[in-house]
Parts: C-alpha cells; sequence; structure tokens
C-alpha cells in the first residue's frame, strides 16, 4: 500500500464501511418483508381454497356422504390434479376425508384434534399455523374452518412461499448490489471531496500559520531594534524598513503631542515624502484622538474623514499612540489603492506596530527627561557642569582636528552676594534665572552655555574667531545692563557681569588648562572694576594676592 494510500485509508474504505452495515440492515428489513408477504400471499390462497370448498360442500349440501369413504371419495374429488392438502375432520377429531390419504389410510389414522390447526379453530381462531406432516415429508401451512357438524382443513407446502421468497431475493439482488456499488462508489468520491477540500483547508491554516509566525518575527524583531533606538530618526530607519513588510502601505507618519497638548507635530515621515501635507494639526482635527482607538477612512468607508486628512481618493488608518494611559501622538498609514481598504487584521496589525513604536517614544522621552535632569541645571534651564566637562574635552577635540578657534568664556554676576543681602535670595533666583534664559537665546544653535555653581557661569564657543568671541561677549554685558528685573514688586535695578576669556590654541591643547586661564582672566576683569571682558592672553599671570582680592569680592 503506498505511502499516500495509507494516509487516507479512510477515502477507500470507509464508504464502504458506513454503507455495508446500512445495507446489511435494509436486507434484514427488506428479507422480514418477503417472508411477511409471502405468508400473507399463502393465508390469502387458503382462505380463498378454504371459502371454494366450503361453497360448493354447501351447494352439494343435500346430498353430502353419509360416511368417512363418500367423505374421502368427494375430498379427493375437489382436490384432485391440485398440491392442496384438504381434510374433512369431525368434532371429535375423526379423520373423514383427506386428499393426501387412501381410504384405509382413514381407518388408521390418528385423532386429529390435538393438531393445532383443529385446536385453533374449536378455540374460535382461524389464523394459519405451519407444521410438518409426516405423511408427505413437507411442511405445511393449514387453516381450518368449522362447517355444520364438521371441520374442514386446507393445507398448502410450504415450498410455495419458499419458492416466493426466493424469487423475490432474485428480483431484489441486483437493485441492492447497484445500490450498493452507487453508494460505495458515490461515498466514494463524497468523502475524497471532503478530503481533498480538508486538506486544502489544512495548508491554507498551514500558510496561514506560517505568515503568522513569520509576522510575530518580524515583530518582534520590530519591537527589538525599537527598543534599542535611541533618537526618532533611529525610529523613522526601523519603520521604513519594517512597517512595509508588516502592513502593506505607501506612505506613513508618526506626530507627537507638543507639550503644550493643543498641536500634533509631524516628527517621522517615511515612503510618500510630504505626502501629509501640513507639520502639525490641531488634536481635535483627529478622529483617532477623539476616539481613543483606530480610526480607518477611505473614500468608500462610512466613517468620518479626519481634518487633517487632504487626500480623499486613498485609505488612511489613524491609530493613537498610548503608553501608561498617556497619548503621546498618532501614527499615520497611507495607502494609495483606494479599493484596498483597511480590514480587520490590518487594524490588529496597526495597532501592535503602533503599540510597540508608543512604548518606544514613551522610552525616548523618558530617556531625555533623565539625560536633561542630569545635564541640566533646574533653576536656569542651562547645561551643568558635568555636562560642559563631557562637552568641553569633545569640542576641543574637534577644534584641533578642523585647527578651528574654540573659546571658553567665564562668566560671574556682579555684587551677587550684596545683591541676595538687599533683595533676598528670592530675587537672586529671579537674576540667575532671567540671565540663564539670556544666555540660553543667544547660545541656542551651536554654542553651549553652563552653569558652574552659584553666579559663575561658562559658555563654550566653537569655530569662532577673536572678533566673534569679543562681539558675543559684549553682546552678552549689554543685553544684561538692559534687563528689567522686578521680584516680588520691586526693581532690582541694572545686574553686571565680569568675563574672562581664553581660546584655542592660545591656551594649548589641554581643557583644563584653558579653563584655568578663563578663571584667571575672569579675576582679571573683576580686579579691573567689574562689568568687563578680560582674555587671558592680555594680562600676566595671575598672583596670589589677586586671588586673595577676589576672594574677598
Amino acid at each position: 500500500m503506498s505511502k499516500s494510500l495509507k494516509q487516507g485509508w479512510y477515502v477507500v474504505y470507509l464508504p464502504t464501511l458506513i454503507s455495508l452495515p446500512l445495507f446489511l440492515l435494509v436486507a434484514f428489513i427488506n428479507e422480514v418483508n418477503i417472508k411477511e408477504n409471502a405468508k400473507k400471499i399463502a393465508l390469502q390462497e387458503l382462505h380463498y381454497k378454504a371459502d371454494y370448498i366450503g361453497r360448493s360442500l354447501h351447494f352439494f349440501a343435500g346430498q353430502q356422504p353419509s360416511s368417512s369413504l363418500e367423505y374421502d371419495s368427494f375430498v379427493d374429488a375437489l382436490a384432485s390434479n391440485s398440491q392442496t392438502h384438504i381434510s374433512i375432520i369431525s368434532l371429535d377429531g375423526t379423520l373423514l376425508g383427506d386428499s393426501f390419504s387412501s381410504g384405509y389410510s382413514l381407518k388408521t389414522s390418528p385423532n386429529q384434534s390435538q393438531q393445532p390447526e383443529i385446536a385453533q379453530v374449536l378455540e374460535g381462531n382461524a389464523d394459519g399455523v405451519t407444521r410438518y406432516n409426516p405423511l408427505i415429508s413437507q411442511s405445511m401451512r393449514y387453516i381450518s374452518r368449522l362447517g355444520n357438524g364438521f371441520i374442514l382443513r386446507v393445507g398448502l407446502a410450504t415450498s410455495k412461499e419458499q419458492q416466493f421468497i426466493i424469487d423475490r431475493r432474485y428480483d431484489y439482488a441486483p437493485t441492492f448490489i447497484t445500490l450498493f456499488l452507487i453508494t460505495s462508489i458515490g461515498g466514494y468520491f463524497f468523502v475524497k471531496l471532503i478530503n481533498d477540500r480538508l486538506k486544502i483547508r489544512y495548508q491554507q491554516l498551514k500558510r496561514r500559520v506560517h505568515t503568522q509566525t513569520e509576522e510575530l518575527l518580524l515583530l518582534q524583531e520590530f519591537g527589538t531594534l525599537l527598543t534599542l533606538s535611541k533618537s526618532l530618526e533611529d525610529i523613522e530607519q526601523v519603520l521604513t524598513k519594517f512597517a512595509q513588510m508588516l502592513l502593506y502601505h505607501d506612505a506613513g507618519a508618526i506626530s507627537i503631542i507638543r507639550s503644550s497638548r493643543n498641536l500634533a507635530e509631524i516628527k517621522v515621515a517615511w515612503g510618500e515624502r510630504n505626502w501629509f501635507g501640513i507639520g502639525h494639526y490641531n488634536l481635535d482635527a483627529c478622529w483617532a484622538l477623539r476616539k481613543g482607538y483606530a480610526h480607518p477612512q477611505g473614500p468608500y468607508d462610512k466613517l468620518i474623514r479626519c481634518s487633517h486628512d487632504i487626500e480623499e481618493h486613498c485609505n488612511i488608518i489613524c491609530i493613537p499612540l498610548v503608553s501608561q494611559g498617556e497619548t503621546l501622538g498618532v501614527m499615520h498609514f497611507k495607502r494609495n489603492n483606494f479599493e484596498d481598504e483597511y480590514g480587520d487584521n490590518d487594524r490588529k496589525v496597526a495597532t501592535s506596530i503602533a503599540e510597540q513604536v508608543a512604548l518606544s517614544i514613551a522610552n525616548l522621552q523618558l530617556r531625555d527627561n533623565l539625560r536633561n535632569q542630569a545635564i541640566k541645571d533646574s533653576l536656569t534651564g542651562l547645561f551643568n557642569r558635568r555636562y560642559f566637562t563631557e562637552t568641553a574635552e569633545k569640542e576641543l577635540s574637534r577644534a584641533i582636528k578642523k585647527k578651528s578657534m574654540m573659546a571658553i568664556l567665564m562668566i560671574d554676576l556682579d555684587c551677587f552676594k550684596k545683591l541676595n543681602d538687599s533683595f533676598g535670595h528670592d530675587a537672586g533666583d529671579r537674576v540667575l534665572q532671567e540671565f540663564g534664559t539670556l544666555l540660553n537665546k543667544l547660545t541656542r544653535s551651536e554654542h553651549v552655555a553652563c552653569r558652574m555653581g552659584g553666579e559663575e557661569f561658562v559658555v563654550l564657543l566653537s569655530d569662532v574667531n577673536e572678533t566673534l568671541v569679543k562681539m558675543f561677549a559684549e553682546t552678552v554685558l549689554e543685553q544684561l545692563r538692559n534687563l528689567k528685573i522686578i521680584s516680588h514688586g520691586t526693581n532690582i535695578g541694572r545686574v553686571t557681569a565680569s568675563i574672562g576669556i581664553a581660546t584655542y590654541p592660545e591656551g594649548g591643547e589641554n581643557i583644563d588648562n584653558i579653563v584655568k586661564l578663563a578663571d584667571e582672566a575672569l579675576y582679571q576683569a573683576k580686579s579691573a572694576g567689574r562689568d568687563c571682558i578680560v582674555f587671558s592672553s592680555q594680562q600676566p599671570h595671575i598672583t596670589k594676592d589677586l586671588i586673595a582680592h577676589h576672594t574677598e569680592l
């Protein structure tokens, strides 16, 4: 037996195994019906003959024989050339006439009152009885009728019933065999059809499982790469690579809700560039944000289109980016084929992608917050000493490589202790905040401003020359003088600062030495009367007396 036949044995044998018991049951029922019909026909014939003989006896009622021999002659005359067994019996059971017995046999015949068919008629029952007749060595079916002073018994050989049964069997056999073959063959093809469909269904399920497995593996790799992403640019790169494999689309975008919670701004986009049309939109413009779950929309979709959707002949799905119960933004997918609507499976995949992206963005924001807390001063918003230490080494290495000038400005607010004593620490904090805002504004692009501690600040300028450095320092002093600082309704008055400047390459290739030179220049500026700028190259090395004087200030 072949491997395929072993695997699908039920296709060949199951129809036969099912059909055979059914046809055996039908054959048994049919056999019972045939036998019942044979019995019924035999009884009908016996009743007919009994009626016929009874009418004959009634017709010859005036000439009825008076002795058993005359009865026997009468019965022989009626049953001549017939296989019918006819008997006339007295009420006491004496055999008066019999078509199968001679006159001598009548005299020696036993009493017939014990025969079941005689007992039946005496009891008032006329049903047929089958029994073996030793006289003719055959089984006979008998019925009896009660006459006027005698009992009429008519018998018929059961061989006629058997012949009828055999004939009926021959009649039904071809039909049964044909039906059995048709049922078996039809059942074979029916089961084979079901089996083929099950195989197709199995293959479809197998392909579906394989597809879902690949999809899960892609989602797993996608999630791993998102977890390792350190910026929105990394997330965009991962989405560009994996999103198309996970969810067919032509373009995608991610909008992040601003901290003001009034606008969503497009931060990441891939596929078709500028398909979104606008860089930001109101939160009420997106129905996904209103609903809190995916919102598909297309030309034939019954759902309302979002106000930010400017392309009406395409399918777009918007999914909120939610992490830890906080909505961070919205992910948008676009399909140009307007007939290819987003189905239930698409929504599930898109939602899975959005969940992982939301988690990654939340991690980025948390990382940025922790980073800012670690490298920024909470009061002024400027970078702290730690960040300056990390950045200064990198900027010096870059300046050495590019052979460009780098400048470090040490800035100290003048008379800050006196200001605190006069107006209170709240006023001092207010001055620090305003000055921090000023430095942030002036160093927003490529420069770095840090608060070193207390009222001391440092600014690192890259890719500059001496003229630009001087102009920057003068701008800082000028704008600081012009600041109008109010604390608790009181005008603090003019605030000034002193600035010491050291540069590379004049200060050497060691960052600690450059910082030291800038600090010394700051002491020089304090000694020169404050509210001024001093370059480290313009003054001799600071003395111990000058350091003591600065400490007193």
